[in-house]
């Protein structure tokens, strides 16, 4: 059983301000979102993940939180964090890992560290409006201890086929990881 704890969205703007240097409200009321800013594209990794990229230009970042309970009575926990900068609608990077990641097994004591790290490209294939292809091709380096990660570099590829109408969406992931052991000439 899979106990999802918390999750945030966050957007920083990566390029300059268009409307000015002026910051200053003009009534009393709260300041609502520009209908320029981009809406945050939320990713799902323990999930799936959409096609979709986040806003062109902009740095979004995601912090989530995961406790799972096993059959043999261990729990696993976790702090996936992960930065996403997308250059066009079609092409980004993603930055990611666990910033925390522990482990305990039944009568043993728990073990904790900072979870492996990994970097992808991200590239998206639009079908129509409201479907895409995507994939995510990238490295996992080993920066977990005390055995909670990969322990060696690992190569992973994500496929993914999204479709939906207006933000309402579906998503299809192929989520295989290859071992960087099986590229050995």
């Amino acid at each position: 059983m899979t106990l999802v704890l918390a999750g945030v969205s966050v957007l920083a703007c990566a390029a300059e301000d268009e409307h000015g240097n002026d910051q200053s409200p003009t009534s009393s009321e709260p300041s609502a979102a520009s209908p320029e800013e981009p809406a945050v594209t939320p990713y799902r990794p323990t999930v799936s993940n959409p096609a979709d990229l986040s806003a062109p230009g902009w740095l979004e970042a995601e912090l989530g939180g995961q406790r799972s309970y096993n059959e043999d009575r261990s729990r696993n926990d976790s702090v996936p964090w992960v930065l996403k900068y997308a250059f066009d609608e079609n092409h980004g990077l993603l930055l990611g890992g666990g910033g925390y990641v522990s482990a305990q097994a039944p009568g043993a004591p728990s073990q904790a560290s900072f979870g492996d790290t990994y970097l992808e490209w991200k590239q998206r294939f639009p079908v129509s409006d409201t479907a895409a292809f995507g994939i995510e091709a990238g490295v996992v380096a080993p920066t977990a201890t005390h055995n909670l990660g990969a322990g060696k570099a690992q190569w992973l590829v994500n496929g993914i086929f999204s479709t939906g109408a207006s933000k309402v969406g579906a998503e299809t992931p192929a989520r295989p990881t290859f071992p960087s052991s099986i590229r050995q000439a």
